[in-house]
């Protein structure tokens, strides 16, 4: 059974509040939740992310590569003419192995 993993960030900026959470380990995906009036544009690691409708606000998908090593990172958010910096953690994880 799969052990969900919840970080929340909370950034308030203007008109927008930020939550980063699910899991953000290697292998995995960190779903951060952006609120704000138009549909904003992100980036990790300079390569932009899958940014999805989600209700009222806007969801955005990062995915982390496997490789990753645990520490901080930076969701980079533009939306309209604002530009602002979303810090969340990835956590070790272990995965079990086949042998």
């Amino acid at each position: 059974m799969h052990q969900r993993i919840s970080i929340t960030i909370f950034l308030l900026l203007g008109a927008f509040v930020a939550e980063v959470f699910a899991a953000a380990v290697p292998g995995g995906v960190a779903f951060i939740n952006i609120t704000g009036d138009e549909r904003p544009r992100a980036f990790y690691q300079d390569r932009p992310v899958l940014i999805l409708a989600n209700g009222d606000d806007w969801l955005a998908a990062v995915g982390i590569a496997l490789d990753t090593r645990p520490g901080p990172y930076t969701l980079k958010v533009l939306s309209g003419n604002k530009e602002f910096y979303i810090d969340f953690d990835v956590e070790d994880k272990k995965y079990d192995t086949q042998h």
